[in-house]
């Protein structure tokens, strides 16, 4: 990339929308932040993908808060505490 890590990523610099998730959760990641909101974060991924996505906010969660907002219940195997809101 031009700008290397400081590049803005967007669709118009012709990744998917998969790849530009999984590039803004690498930045998360490495930010280590003590509070981390995630909503659909795998939306645009694949299965092989989703599984690689999980491993990494249940790393995150080891360090963080890590407040997920998801229709993939899969993502919430391990969750501490589960809210489900309705209509």
């Amino acid at each position: 990339m031009p700008s290397k890590y400081e590049e803005v990523v967007t669709e118009k610099v012709n990744f998917s929308g998969g790849e530009i998730q999984r590039i803004i959760l690498a930045r998360i990641y490495l930010q280590k932040k003590p509070i981390v909101i995630l909503d659909e974060i795998t939306s645009a991924l694949d299965a092989k993908n989703t599984k690689i996505v999980k491993n990494i906010i249940e790393d995150m969660a080891k360090n963080s808060l890590v407040i997920l907002l998801t229709h993939n219940l899969s993502l919430l195997d391990n969750a501490s505490q589960i809210i489900k809101l309705q209509d």
